[in-house]
């Protein structure tokens, strides 16, 4: 078989099988005639192949090995595979390559998918905006109850937030026939959506209290849900929402400015930027041990008259939301606050930071 027909199929397939998982069968990948199937912690998913793999019986393999070598040979060049009694032999010969993988042993079996209802179909920009939901979701936040990545109607949106008690992640899309249902999605799965969504454009899903099910025209999925979070973040977002002080901003040009800044921090300092306005302008800052840097920025929209003193904001935060946000809302900066606004999808983010007190 064409050697980046199986590459595109392993990539999308290592989004679920977990080569660090302790348990044999979420490591691999069941490699069949003309289908692919792998499950882990994450969830289950098959694929079909456009064409066959030469092997008349299934076989159990290292998700990760077999991708590492599949990613190595040219994309265009064919690859064939030829089962023994402990390992299935390879070769490319365009590449002059050949090697073999040993069978994962396992008593353990990837369970069957069977789901049969797939009643609504996601808007376009579904997966962007889950993804974008996720942007405050971090793992330190279990010990909070707020790890994972709130989903749920409300009239005729859907809202996806997350948040780590100190950046909140907010945006919303058409609901279409989304459930009356809210249900809490954890790392990776948003990720593996976004990326089911983007291989087959025209699949179709049912959001249930069990899970997650997809089915496109070669593949069909079942993802696991989380735990329900224990703070009500549509609450907190909604009083956020009010923008009547806003400037437009160069995300590229902030974004440089941090990437700076981060190479020049410190390892065993935070990473952290200063942001000020003043006269209307734009300011960061950052300080380290044997380093600082500042730089004003062009912003669009807000009064002249405007000033706020300085807030340190933890970078990192801001840099995760950069590319999907082009406003800058002043109104809560006063309560030490930073939100930024993006339009497609409708995204708000949300980062707190702390007050700068001036230094003897």
């Amino acid at each position: 078989m064409k050697v980046k027909n199986l590459t595109s199929a392993l990539k999308l397939i290592s989004k679920i099988s977990n080569p660090a998982s302790l348990t044999s069968i979420f490591k691999a990948v069941e490699l069949k005639e003309n289908a692919l199937r792998a499950n882990s912690e994450f969830g289950n998913i098959h694929l079909l192949l456009p064409e066959t793999t030469g092997l008349p019986d299934a076989v159990l393999l290292e998700t990760e090995a077999l991708l590492a070598i599949s990613s190595s040979l040219s994309p265009d060049s064919e690859i064939t595979f030829e089962e023994k009694p402990s390992h299935v032999a390879w070769s490319c010969v365009k590449d002059d390559a050949k090697g073999k993988l040993n069978f994962v042993v396992t008593d353990s079996k990837i369970a069957d998918i069977t789901h049969t209802e797939f009643p609504w179909a996601p808007p376009k920009d579904f997966g962007k905006a889950l993804k974008l939901a996720s942007a405050a979701c971090q793992q330190a936040a279990v010990s909070f109850g707020l790890y994972g990545i709130e989903m749920f109607p409300i009239d005729n949106k859907i809202y996806m937030m997350s948040s780590n008690n100190v950046s909140l992640a907010a945006t919303e899309v058409d609901r279409g026939d989304f459930p009356d249902l809210k249900v809490t999605l954890r790392p990776p799965v948003p990720d593996i959506i976004k990326a089911i969504l983007e291989t087959c454009p025209t699949s179709t899903m049912d959001i249930t209290e069990k899970g997650i099910y997809i089915i496109g025209d070669f593949l069909l999925a079942q993802l696991h849900l989380g735990v329900p979070l224990d703070f009500n973040l549509k609450e907190i977002s909604d009083k956020y929402r009010e923008t009547k002080k806003t400037m437009s901003i160069n995300t590229s040009s902030i974004k440089k400015f941090l990437q700076r800044a981060r190479s020049l921090t410190e390892k065993q300092m935070s990473f952290t930027v200063t942001m000020k306005i003043e006269e209307g302008r734009l300011l960061l800052e950052h300080r380290g041990i044997s380093s600082s840097s500042e730089q004003y920025f062009l912003a669009e929209g807000l009064d002249t008259s405007i000033n706020y003193e300085g807030v340190s904001l933890p970078a990192e935060l801001v840099m995760t939301a950069l590319e999907d946000v082009d406003k800058v809302v002043c109104d809560y900066l006063s309560e030490k606050q930073l939100i930024l606004r993006g339009s497609t999808p409708e995204f708000l983010y949300i980062v707190g930071g702390n007050e700068v007190h001036a230094h003897a």
